[in-house]
């Protein structure tokens, strides 16, 4: 029987644990939404997945991150919560009219793998005029599903909340 799953995925920018912030592009791009981050900048990487998956290994761009398991918000939740650090070190502000895609992994369990792109704007190191145009962006909720037999997860609908 097919596994249904939620994944919720959210960026916070540190030191203050300030949101980062997405808007809508249209049609210009691959992606409808852009999210908006600085370079040389850390961030706090939050997973959430409803019902309860081990989550083994996180990667954005490549870069292994450690994963920490935080306590649900809920004791009652039937979710599990893993936080890591990420940092932007070494990433290029994008040019105007530009976007990268920043290919993110999630590997869980009993082999399977969880493979989103986002589509992202990098600005420069401390600049909030234009990074803060756009609307919070709280988390990425995923709806997912394993088919029978399969180790790949097949993304049956994305909402930027």
């Amino acid at each position: 029987m097919a596994s249904n799953f939620k994944v919720f995925l959210a960026f916070t920018k540190q030191p203050k644990d300030e949101p980062v912030y997405q808007k809508q592009d249209g049609q210009r791009f691959s992606v409808c939404n852009t999210i908006k981050l600085n370079v040389n900048s850390t961030y706090t990487v939050n997973v959430v997945i409803r019902p309860q998956r081990t989550l083994l290994r996180l990667q954005i761009e490549g870069e292994r991150l450690e994963l920490n398991q935080v306590k649900p918000e809920r004791d009652d939740d039937d979710s599990c919560k893993y936080q890591a650090s990420w940092v932007t070190v070494g990433f290029e502000q994008n040019k105007s009219g530009k976007r990268k895609e920043l290919p993110v992994v999630l590997e869980m369990s009993n082999g399977v793998t969880m493979k989103v792109a986002l589509q992202c704007k990098f600005y420069p190191e401390g600049e909030t005029q234009h990074c803060h145009w756009g609307q919070p962006l709280h988390n990425i909720e995923y709806e997912c599903n394993v088919p029978d037999g399969c180790t790949f997860v097949d993304i049956t609908r994305t909402k930027l909340l």
